[in-house]
């Protein structure tokens, strides 16, 4: 090889590094995912919309720096509508972090609970359940590792990761060299500097942003009719499982039972709800035929709590907002100013803070406001009776809303 050649591997050599160190330093210093804890300055990094994509990373390193004392767990229902700041949070419940996570099933929110459990300890937890989670579609093996496990710093069995340092360092180069994170530290940068976007806060909260940005490009009656064509597509073929004594074989309950089971064991207030949903939302799962299944998995949440308090532990509170109240059964905004989007709702499965900050209200004691109810072996019939009187009722005040519903289903099932 000759001198030149060598010279010019030499400096290209040199020149490659000298990039790579300054689009890793840069990376960094953007921080889109919240590894390094940089700090957040308005107009150049405070936005984080790559919580989109990589909200399971970000808040598997974030939750640990938060130091909580209270934490909320489920899907991004509650990462959206639940906020840590609100005043009825009890004091040794502050800070609160939200670790509602999109897509999170219960096996889920144990694993996140686990990893928190790993570092520190909590006085309450608050878990939003989605009854879709609970239905069993397509299988899947439940002993397999998830792709986000390895974010977590202990195993299914609550043992240290010995690969734990291994994937931190992978995460570390993957959130500096790779193209994805480049792409989402300029888009960091983009979304810092036009203001608002979609965006996690420091204590997990999602910013309303994207749902709103969504609701004026679209308006609010076509959002509910894309949601709820996505929701009868999404549920239908799905069955809550029974087993051969006709008892209900969900994994997610197993799941449900564990999470139960540890927070009793670490003497951990926990409050389980059924999340609000629209009366939209409600409709979808009796024209699906889901019904029975909806008030069959409201019953075997009952007997999760009993089976807690059974066990001498402390008594795990169950909450049902999901029912046609003066919430869910709120109008979609007439007119064509799709600026106007509804108080209560985004879309039918997603609630805003409004309707967030009622529900924490009525969990910790605050005034009562009649929404919700706490499920017990005596009040859960009476619930589901309320509920079916009242689904009667919204349909004789609201045949328009029926038939647009109806019409939906019979597309979809077309």
């Amino acid at each position: 090889m000759s001198a030149d050649a060598g010279h010019f591997i030499r400096s290209w050599v040199i020149t490659c590094a000298l990039i790579a160190a300054i689009i890793a330093a840069a990376a960094a210093a953007v921080d889109p995912y919240l590894l390094f804890n940089m700090p957040r300055v308005k107009g150049f990094n405070d936005k984080k919309p790559s919580v989109e994509t990589q909200e399971r990373l970000m808040k598997a390193y974030e939750v640990i720096r938060a130091a909580p004392n209270g934490l909320i767990l489920g899907t991004s229902r509650v990462a959206l509508g639940l906020d840590t700041a609100h005043a009825s949070w009890p004091a040794r419940a502050r800070p609160v972090y939200n670790l509602g996570v999109a897509g999170a099933d219960p096996l889920t929110s144990y694993r996140y609970l686990q990893h928190v459990l790993a570092h520190r300890d909590l006085t309450v937890v608050v878990l939003g359940l989605d009854f879709e989670y609970f239905l069993v579609g397509k299988k899947r093996d439940l002993s397999a590792p998830l792709a986000f496990e390895s974010y977590l710093t202990v195993d299914r069995d609550g043992r240290p990761d010995p690969n734990r340092r291994w994937y931190h360092l992978r995460d570390l180069a993957e959130a500096t060299l790779s193209l994805e994170a480049l792409g989402d530290s300029i888009a960091t940068v983009a979304a810092s500097a036009r203001g608002e976007t979609l965006d996690m806060s420091p204590s997990g909260n999602l910013s309303e942003a994207g749902f709103r940005r969504e609701t004026e490009e679209l308006g609010s009656a076509p959002l509910f009719a894309q949601r709820n064509l996505y929701n009868m597509r999404t549920y239908r073929g799905r069955t809550f499982a029974q087993n051969s004594a006709g008892q209900a074989d969900a994994p997610a309950l197993a799941d449900l039972r564990a999470i139960v089971e540890l927070c009793r064991a670490r003497g951990i207030q926990l409050e389980l709800f059924a999340q609000p949903m629209h009366a939209d939302l409600l409709e979808t799962l009796d024209l699906l035929g889901a019904w029975p299944a909806y008030e069959s998995w409201k019953r075997e949440l009952v007997e999760i709590g009993r089976s807690d308090a059974r066990g001498g532990g402390r008594t795990v509170r169950v909450w049902d907002f999901g029912g046609y109240d003066q919430f869910s059964t709120e109008g979609l905004p007439a007119g064509a100013d799709r600026r106007v989007h509804l108080r209560w709702f985004w879309e039918p499965s997603h609630y805003s803070k409004a309707l967030g900050n009622i529900v924490l209200t009525r969990i910790f004691g605050g005034p009562d406001t009649s929404y919700g109810v706490v499920l017990t072996a005596e009040t859960i019939e009476p619930r589901l009776a309320a509920i079916r009187e009242r689904r009667k009722a919204y349909r004789e005040s609201h045949p328009d809303d029926v038939s647009r519903m109806r019409a939906i289903y019979d597309s979809a099932s077309r």
